[in-house]
């Protein structure tokens, strides 16, 4: 995957897609290859720039930072088992 236009980016390498009031967050592909990923919990409510989940390659581990206030509303939990597919279905 590319770094589409319509993507909203942190200099963090996250970015945000509104649809519809519903906000996907992804991170750069630069950030995605080889990591694993520590989701949120479904409820959780979050300010912009509260660290909602964490990212680890072999290297380090990294926060990745809530872009918008708003409540965790679902999780794609194959991004556990498949952390590449984080910007083709966040």
């Amino acid at each position: 995957m590319t770094n589409p236009e319509n993507h909203k980016y942190l200099e963090s390498h996250e970015w945000i897609d509104e649809k519809g009031g519903i906000v996907a967050v992804g991170v750069s592909d630069q950030a995605q290859s080889e990591l694993s990923v520590e989701l949120p919990e479904i409820g959780r409510k979050m300010f912009a720039g509260d660290a909602v989940a964490v990212v680890e390659s072999m290297k380090a581990a990294n926060d990745i930072y809530a872009p918008v206030t708003g409540e965790i509303m679902g999780v794609n939990t194959a991004l556990a088992y498949e952390p590449s597919k984080i910007n083709s279905d966040a």
